[in-house]
C-alpha cells in the first residue's frame, strides 16, 4: 500500500513538472543613451544621461536592457514600422501571412553584449515624431523552451521619446569648412563660357570667378554670393551642385534632384541683369518630411558680374 501511494505521488510530481510553464523573466526594463554617452560611461552608466527625452534625427542612440536574465530582449522604437501595437497582424490578415507580412511592425533585438553582460543595440531613427506626439517605446523580454515551443514574455513601456531635426543647415556657421558640422560643405557653380562648360569652386578667385558664404545673423539671410568671371554675365549660370549631409533641398517648384552621393543638382533661373537673386530652402531629411515642414531653413543665392 505504501509502495502504491509512493508511486501515485511520484507520478503526480512528474506530471506537475512536465506541465510546468516557462518561467517569466524578472523584468523587461530598458533605457536608451546617446551612443557617444553610452560608450564613454560603459563602466558606470549612472554617469550617463539616461533616456534623453528629445534627440536629433541624426543622433545614434543605444538601447540597453537593465537585466540579463531573459533569453531575448526586443525594443519597439515607436517610429513607423516599429510600433509595439503593430507587431502582430490584424485578424483579417492572418489567413495570408506571407503576403501581409510587410504590414507587421518590426522590433529591434538587443543582440550585442557589452563588457558588463548587458544586452544592447545601436539605433538611428529615420523619421521625426509628429508635433505633440512623441514616439512610444516598448521593450519585451522573453524566456523560451525551444523543445516545447513555449515562451513567457514580459513587457515594459511605454516610454516617450521626441525625435526632432533642427540640423538642416547647409554648413556650420561656426566653421563652414568643418565636415563634421551639420552637413558637408561643398558647392560648385557651373556656367557656360561660349560653347564650353566651366565651373566656379571655392578655389576660384578674382577674374576666374569666386563665391563666398553669407552667414546667418540678425537681419541677414544666410546664403551664397557668387561673382562671375570677368566678361561672363549672370545669366550664364546653368547649374549649382550642392552636397548636403543631413538635409534635403527644395524651391517653390519642388524638390531639387539629388544623386546617390547626396549631391543636389539645382538649375536656378538667374536673370541677365547685373545682379540676380534666387532662393533655396533646406529641410529635414526625415523619411516623412515634406516641403513646408517646421524644420526648414532658407538661403539666398546672389550672382553679380565681375567688376574691376
Amino acid at each position: 500500500m505504501k509502495k502504491s501511494s509512493f508511486l501515485v505521488l511520484a507520478l503526480a510530481v512528474a506530471s506537475f513538472t512536465s506541465c510546468k510553464h516557462v518561467e517569466e523573466p524578472d523584468n523587461a526594463d530598458f533605457a536608451w543613451y546617446l551612443n557617444s554617452d553610452y560608450s564613454a560611461n560603459l563602466l558606470d552608466l549612472s554617469k550617463a544621461n539616461e533616456c534623453p527625452y528629445t534627440i536629433e534625427l541624426s543622433d545614434q542612440i543605444c538601447f540597453v536592457a537593465k537585466s540579463a536574465d531573459a533569453n531575448s530582449y526586443v525594443v519597439w522604437a515607436g517610429d513607423p514600422g516599429h510600433t509595439f501595437d503593430g507587431r502582430n497582424l490584424a485578424d483579417s490578415l492572418l489567413k495570408d501571412t506571407v503576403n501581409n507580412a510587410s504590414f507587421r511592425s518590426a522590433g529591434t533585438a538587443l543582440s550585442a553584449t557589452d563588457g558588463k553582460g548587458r544586452k544592447y543595440k545601436t539605433y538611428k531613427y529615420s523619421a521625426i515624431s509628429p508635433v505633440g506626439e512623441p514616439f512610444q517605446v516598448y521593450c519585451t523580454a522573453r524566456n523560451y523552451d525551444y523543445k516545447k515551443g513555449e515562451y513567457a514574455e514580459k513587457v515594459y513601456g511605454p516610454k516617450s521619446i521626441v525625435v526632432v531635426d533642427s540640423k538642416v543647415d547647409l554648413w556650420n556657421d561656426a566653421d563652414p569648412y568643418n565636415s563634421a558640422g551639420p552637413s558637408t560643405y561643398d558647392i560648385t557653380i557651373i556656367y557656360k563660357n561660349g560653347s564650353k562648360q566651366a565651373t566656379i569652386t571655392n578655389k576660384s578667385t578674382g577674374k576666374n570667378g569666386s563665391y563666398e558664404l553669407v552667414y546667418e545673423k540678425e537681419g541677414v539671410t544666410p546664403g551664397v554670393k557668387i561673382t562671375m568671371p570677368k566678361g561672363i554675365p549672370t545669366s550664364a549660370v546653368t547649374k549649382i551642385n550642392i552636397k548636403a549631409g543631413n538635409c534635403i533641398l527644395f524651391t517653390e517648384e519642388g524638390l531639387v534632384p539629388v544623386n546617390a552621393k547626396k549631391v543636389y543638382g539645382w538649375t536656378p533661373d538667374f536673370s541677365s541683369s547685373t545682379k540676380a537673386t534666387v532662393y533655396l530652402k533646406s529641410q529635414s531629411a526625415a523619411e516623412d518630411a515634406k516641403p513646408g515642414d517646421p524644420y526648414t531653413k532658407g538661403y539666398e543665392f546672389t550672382v553679380v558680374e565681375y567688376a574691376e
